[in-house]
């Protein structure tokens, strides 16, 4: 598969989250190690698994999912999510007490967590008590 054909994998923004960063690729961590067509001394892993991968953002403003490839560039890696809950009296986001963290290499996997996470607030609360 040459750099030209990759595609974005589709996670739409809806009424209880904004998607605000998107660089998720269709392809699985074992297809990119096929991947071409890139300037010499880069490979996809330099270009498209990185650390800031996807980012939403609650409508309310009080969750974040956000996913990473780590270590970041490693074709032995991995794609980690977390869903993190805004402290209202602090009115910041608790990045150290995460309520969900999901690692995996499967791109299914990773879509479906995300896509359930942002489909129901009360998954999230099922996530808090280590259900999702």
């Amino acid at each position: 598969m040459d750099r030209s054909e990759l595609q974005k994998c589709e996670i739409p923004s809806n009424d209880k989250w904004v998607v605000t960063q998107n660089h998720i690729l269709t392809i699985t961590a074992e297809e990119a190690r096929h991947v071409t067509g890139f300037d010499e001394g880069f490979k996809i892993w330099d270009l498209y698994f990185l650390q800031d991968m996807f980012h939403a953002v609650s409508t309310d403003e009080m969750y974040v999912i956000d996913v990473g490839w780590y270590p970041e560039g490693s074709p032995e890696g991995h794609y980690s999510l977390v869903l993190i809950e805004r402290n209202p009296k602090e009115n910041i986001y608790n990045w150290d007490k995460p309520l969900v963290e999901f690692d995996t290499r499967s791109l299914d996997q990773l879509l479906s967590k995300i896509r359930d996470l942002m489909s129901d607030e009360q998954k999230i609360g099922a996530g808090i008590n280590g259900t999702l």
